[in-house]
């Protein structure tokens, strides 16, 4: 494993324990997973294409309603909530409870995106 993928990984643990993120991952705008940190039974896969798509969709949405470039996508689901990042060339995706402090969420995963840029 390559320092690079340690230091994200470690990025991943530290949202983990500092707030009530589930699971994270890193990954490309291509769909591949740099780093992740997922539930048991959860397709890595699976999760880093549908990572990659949703920001594209995003992208797609701000460029055709002339809203800018996407930062974020937040998506309530009936059992929790997940939250994407946008990074350069980069997505970071986390999962939370329904219920989850999102202020404290989204000032961890500010700090977290600021981490990653600097491994990337």
């Amino acid at each position: 494993m390559s320092a690079r993928i340690r230091k994200l990984e470690a990025i991943l643990e530290k949202l983990l324990e500092a707030c009530e993120v589930e699971s994270s991952a890193v990954v490309s705008s291509k769909g591949r997973v740099m780093a992740a940190i997922l539930g048991e039974g959860v397709n890595e896969g699976a999760v880093s294409s549908m990572a990659a798509a949703m920001l594209s969709i995003g992208e797609r949405v701000g460029s055709v309603l002339g809203t800018g470039k996407t930062q974020s996508l937040d998506i309530d689901c009936s059992e929790g909530i997940v939250l994407l990042r946008a990074l350069p060339d980069n997505v970071l995706i986390v999962t939370a409870p329904a219920d989850a402090k999102l202020g404290l969420i989204d000032h961890e995963l500010n700090q977290a995106v600021q981490e990653i840029m600097q491994i990337l």
